[in-house]
């Protein structure tokens, strides 16, 4: 990690995070023309050139703040990062997260921002909201303190929480240090759903550090990035089943799917194309976007030590992309589920597949783990009304899990298995979910 000393404007790097100095971290948004001060200008310009620059005032703000805060150094991603290095830069995007939650401080410029006849309005015109980056620059911190343009003192994040929260869909716990694994996949996918990079694969890679993932940058593959976030996401949170509650509500479902053999357990799910001219039809999302109505989703782990059971799913990916389409030339995908028991599993997904094609009601946990009804299903990416659910069920394999495809207000409803026959299968077999 590269420092600047907030007193010389010299640079001096760390090599091991033990032994990084008390350090202050500006958050801000790039200038339209990007006239940023780079790492190379701040090595090998002259001090009088770099100053000329658009990017230079909030820096000079920044080490002025620090150095009031008794702070001596300061980390600003313009200059502190050789972009010129690949792997500097890789390493540096995937750890931005820890080295903004790590700061002593954070002093987030809002470089758009004057005045207003209140703070709400005056947050809510600002671009730093709109940004990417700047989600996990919200979060991470322990502290924020905002200024604006001029470097007026707007407020803490703690100050501003209610204000902040009603712009960002955040809940204010969130933004009070609550740790991030109590929020589901879903609802941090939410957080994002109206935000904007300047590069396409930047939406997946401002997101590593908020699901504490990792993985290689690769600058040209555009939306597949954030098909790979996914895959990663899919491997560290096997009990979050939230990550395929995406998508808008739909009235009608006219694709004709086939689906040679239908096997559940370990065995593969084979899945062919439509064969309508419609969009692909895949498991995973396109971008944060498709995940806007998705913040009511809470992950089931939450829920399983209260109905006694141990959910779980993986899914290998064996092509390159979880997607159904019309187009000949793409290889079929195969997609390897593995949902609870053996024995359980054709059970439950014969009862569902009833229940959905007559339109009864299902039975979800509610806040306090207690069963209640509820009807329909959320398929992952489509929220369809039960006499569309039979055809969609055998190949969006997330229909299996429980949801709801009420447009009623959001509630805190578990997106997972139903528990309500496991109660009645313990007491008859034993365990009732067993070894995955």
């Amino acid at each position: 990690m590269r420092l600047l000393n907030s007193c010389t404007w010299e640079m001096k790097e760390f090599i091991s995070d033990t032994h990084i100095p008390p350090y202050a971290i500006l958050s801000h948004t790039w200038g339209i023309t990007e006239d940023e001060c780079s790492f190379q200008e701040w090595q090998h310009l002259p001090a009088s050139a770099v100053k000329q620059k658009e990017g230079f005032q909030k820096i000079e703000y920044c080490c002025r703040q620090a150095a009031k805060d008794g702070l001596e150094w300061v980390w600003i991603d313009t200059c502190c990062i050789d972009k010129a290095s690949s792997a500097e830069l890789t390493e540096a995007i995937n750890s931005m997260f820890r080295w903004y939650r790590n700061a002593e401080i954070c002093y987030a410029y809002l470089s758009d921002v004057s005045s207003a006849p209140t703070v709400h309005q005056m947050l809510e015109r600002s671009r730093w909201f709109t940004r990417g980056w700047t989600l996990q620059e919200l979060i991470a911190p322990a502290e924020v303190v905002f200024y604006s343009m001029d470097w007026g003192y707007i407020g803490t994040k703690s100050e501003l929480s209610t204000s902040i929260s009603s712009i960002t869909t955040i809940d204010v716990s969130f933004l009070n240090s609550r740790n991030l694994v109590s929020a589901s996949v879903a609802q941090r996918m939410s957080w994002a759903a109206h935000r904007e990079t300047s590069r396409t694969e930047d939406i997946a890679y401002c997101l590593l550090g908020i699901f504490d993932v990792n993985m290689p940058l690769i600058y040209g593959e555009g939306m597949k990035a954030f098909q790979r976030l996914q895959e990663e996401i899919m491997k560290s949170y096997p009990y979050d089943y939230s990550l395929f509650a995406w998508g808008t509500a739909v009235s009608r479902y006219s694709r004709e799917i086939t689906t040679p053999e239908t096997l559940v357990g370990d065995n593969a799910l084979e899945l062919e194309p439509s064969k309508d001219n419609d969009d692909y039809l895949g498991l995973l999302a396109e971008s944060p976007r498709d995940f806007e109505s998705s913040g009511q989703y809470t992950c089931f782990w939450e829920y399983t030590w209260k109905v006694d059971i141990s959910p779980e799913i993986k899914v290998r990916v064996k092509t390159e992309r979880i997607l159904l389409g019309n187009d000949p030339s793409r290889p079929v995908d195969i997609v390897d589920l593995v949902v609870a028991d053996k024995e359980i599993a054709p059970h439950w997904f014969e009862e569902s597949t009833r229940l959905l094609e007559q339109g009864q009601e299902r039975s979800t946990p509610d806040e306090r783990g207690e069963v209640t009804g509820s009807s329909g299903s959320h398929i992952a990416g489509r929220r369809l009304q039960p006499r569309a659910l039979t055809r969609a069920l055998r190949q969006r394999l997330a229909t299996i899990f429980g949801g709801s495809s009420s447009h009623a207000a959001p509630s805190n409803r578990a997106f997972g298995p139903i528990p309500e026959r496991s109660r009645r299968y313990e007491r008859e077999h034993g365990d009732a979910w067993g070894e995955i």
